[in-house]
């Protein structure tokens, strides 16, 4: 069931229904405003898992639904729930919005569509703005795409869910910048931990779709700590560059020239994505055999 709901998703996310409005989760804000204003939740908060036993009451809410829904209803939930934790807003979608604004001349909106790519601000001159988005897309693809893929096919709708109020717990950690104790570092070692698996399985996929003897050579030489907040995602950068091998540098490409290397990122995060279920695949049919 876990292949079929995550094909479910991926189709009725890329075809079907544009749902990235709805995936803001605005009442993730309300309601970790409401419970940090409670004097248990202040306590909560002080602990060095400050930021997990705050996730605890959705968390058990979608484990109850898990546990006691049949086929049809948990195919049901998998999908939303799986549908809300992909995101919040979709890889294609934002590169094509990117494209729009470039196609219209609009500046303005290409840097702001690059900047939410790449997670900073950006050059505003190319090619240096399309390696940016490019690097940028890689990356995200880990939040997005595979953090919430790989949760849910460990631990079903339970762990889309998880990774999703995890990294929302995270982003939102500096609106509670008078919360006591440790909420911030606390999400912060949660999205590192949930992402130290996806990040090499993500890189793997990378070695498999791109250039398998770059992205070895390029893990093999990548220095960090896995539980770091940022370091799944640089290995992410790295792999991903890696595998693209031809990935130009700045001087390798005329000024003002359109760079291509952001549909190549983009290629490559689909290409990856296919792996992954065709593994999933094969794993279901070894699972299948008597």
């Amino acid at each position: 069931m876990t292949l079929a709901i995550i094909l479910i998703v991926l189709l009725i996310d890329r075809l079907l229904w544009q749902g990235d409005p709805l995936r803001r989760h605005l009442w993730f804000d309300r309601y970790t405003d409401w419970l940090l204003s409670l004097a248990t939740g202040q306590w909560l908060a002080k602990h060095r898992l400050g930021a997990l036993w705050l996730l605890l009451p959705p968390l058990a809410l979608v484990a109850l639904l898990q546990l006691i829904a049949g086929f049809t209803a948990g195919l049901v939930i998998g999908t939303v729930i799986l549908l809300f934790a992909l995101g919040p807003v979709d890889l294609g979608r934002d590169v094509q919005a990117y494209r729009q604004a470039k196609r219209r001349g609009d500046e303005e909106a290409a840097n702001r569509r690059a900047a939410a790519l790449a997670g900073e601000p950006v050059p505003d001159t190319e090619p240096a703005r399309s390696l940016a988005v490019a690097r940028g897309l890689i990356a995200e693809s880990l939040p997005r795409l595979f953090g919430p893929l790989f949760w849910f096919i460990v631990l079903g709708p339970l762990g889309a869910a998880l990774y999703r109020l995890a990294v929302m717990a995270n982003e939102r950690s500096s609106l509670h910048g008078k919360a006591p104790g440790g909420f911030a570092a606390s999400a912060q070692r949660l999205v590192a931990l949930l992402d130290w698996l996806p990040a090499r399985a993500g890189a793997a996929a990378f070695a498999a779709a791109g250039d398998f003897d770059g992205v070895r050579r390029a893990w093999a030489g990548h220095q960090g700590d896995g539980l770091d907040p940022g370091d799944a995602r640089r290995l992410m950068d790295t792999a991903g560059e890696a595998a693209l091998h031809s990935w130009p540098d700045d001087e390798e490409i005329a000024a003002g020239e359109d760079a291509p290397v952001v549909d190549d990122a983009l290629s490559l995060v689909w290409r990856s994505l296919a792996v992954w279920l065709i593994a999933l695949l094969i794993l279901t049919l070894f699972a299948s055999l008597p």
